[in-house]
């Protein structure tokens, strides 16, 4: 199908009935670079400017590289961006049923097929938008887990979730559509919400390893347990602020039941 600018199509233009004749197999998307959902009209993941943490600096260019290749690259790479941009509204607004391919491909200003060429399946796209998540919410947390461990990082990887959903809630409605829909309509994306719960689970629960070995919890503490109560309550909260449209206080809400929680299991 040639380059992803070359492929671009507007809203009238006619749509393609699949790839052109000599267009690649699906692929993978390239990677997404330091900041995977980058700068435009659609919020990225990490929400308002001043929040974000700061991009890390773009890999250097190979010398050895061709210079139309290395651009070439870089047009693929920002396709992707704005295709999982476009991916996160679309979600967002009606739920991964009602964001096909082809809209994809459309809202972010390229045609149909597109989307199609470069991820293949519906599936392996919504797979993105859920990695492209997890790693902006990895490179979010560095800052604020600096320095600290046990349950003051505990603390300040709940206050992280909160202040994540705030800054930027339509990524956050984008990734809570897709857990509900993965026990509805897309049942195939179960194995990939199974993993994000156990991936973040985790985090809470190194903490409080980490805590338990400072002797910062009394005796007789299920770590396991606590951990799933701990993300079980942030989920919960989460819903509650992004249904009621107010997500302001998440943060302090947050901290607070958290805190709650830790009032009970700390060590005298």
């Amino acid at each position: 199908m040639g380059e992803a600018e070359g492929d671009r199509a507007g809203q009238g233009a006619p749509a393609p009935r699949g790839p052109a004749p000599h267009a690649p197999a699906p692929h993978a998307p390239a990677s997404l670079g330091p900041a995977p959902l980058g700068p435009g009209p659609v919020p990225a993941l990490g929400g308002r400017a001043d929040a974000a943490p700061p991009p890390a600096p773009a890999p250097a260019p190979d010398p050895a590289e061709p210079p139309a290749r290395r651009a070439q690259a870089e047009r693929r790479r920002e396709s992707d961006r704005r295709m999982l941009r476009a991916a996160i509204t679309l979600i967002a607004r009606h739920g991964a049923k009602g964001a096909s391919l082809a809209q994809i491909g459309l809202a972010a200003g390229y045609s149909r097929g597109l989307p199609a060429e470069r991820f293949g399946a519906k599936l392996a796209l919504l797979g993105a938008v859920m990695d492209a998540s997890l790693a902006w919410f990895d490179r979010y947390l560095e800052s604020r887990l600096a320095g600290k461990s046990g349950l003051a990082a505990l603390r300040a990887r709940v206050l992280a979730h909160g202040e994540g959903v705030r800054d930027s809630s339509e990524a956050a409605i984008c990734l809570y559509q897709l857990m509900v829909d993965a026990s509805g309509p897309e049942p195939e994306l179960a194995p990939r919400v199974t993993q994000l719960h156990a991936t973040y689970r985790e985090g809470f629960l190194r903490h409080l390893r980490e805590a338990e070995a400072a002797g910062e919890l009394r005796d007789g503490v299920d770590l396991e347990r606590t951990a799933g109560v701990l993300l079980s309550i942030i989920h919960g909260l989460c819903l509650q602020h992004l249904g009621a449209g107010d997500t302001a206080r998440l943060p302090e809400d947050a901290v607070d039941a958290c805190d709650r929680i830790l009032r009970d299991i700390s060590a005298p």
